[in-house]
């Protein structure tokens, strides 16, 4: 049977691991309080934020890829793994296929569009579909009660 190692030598030896350890403890503290201080400011998490976005979209196509060209490991790949387009109707391939084919038009018109205009533009969007959805369940219900 082997014998394990002295690690110190005496107690003078342990206090000083034990300063070293606590200094090196301190300082990992003092980072992750500073990274937690950044975390806190509005404006540091919306550019983290945009970051990420910017890296998930930027794999989606390839940079070479020109007008509607179809890529399969870019956004049509993407998109036909996510929503299994291999499998249903022939009216999903036909739409993923032509979503493949603008996708890269629309990209590129988005650039130059903020995402204020962006998120007005989708809430006025949604309230149309909402009121189409009243209407249609006011209709559906006047036709029921008849």
């Amino acid at each position: 049977m082997t014998r394990k190692p002295k690690r110190f030598a005496d107690l003078r030896a342990v206090e000083a691991e034990r300063q070293r350890l606590t200094a090196l403890r301190d300082g990992h503290a003092d980072r992750l309080q500073a990274h937690l201080g950044q975390l806190a400011e509005q404006d540091f998490r919306r550019e983290m934020a945009a970051n990420a976005l910017r890296g998930a979209f930027a794999g989606l196509w390839h940079k070479g890829t020109k007008g509607g060209g179809f890529v399969r490991e870019g956004l049509l790949g993407g998109l036909k793994l996510a929503l299994g387009a291999n499998q249903g109707s022939w009216a999903k391939r036909a739409g993923l296929m032509a979503l493949g084919w603008a996708a890269p038009s629309l990209l590129k018109t988005l650039e130059n569009v903020s995402w204020a205009d962006i998120g007005h533009e989708v809430g006025i969007s949604m309230g149309r579909a909402r009121a189409f959805w009243r209407e249609r369940r006011a209709r559906h219900a006047e036709q029921d009660g008849d």
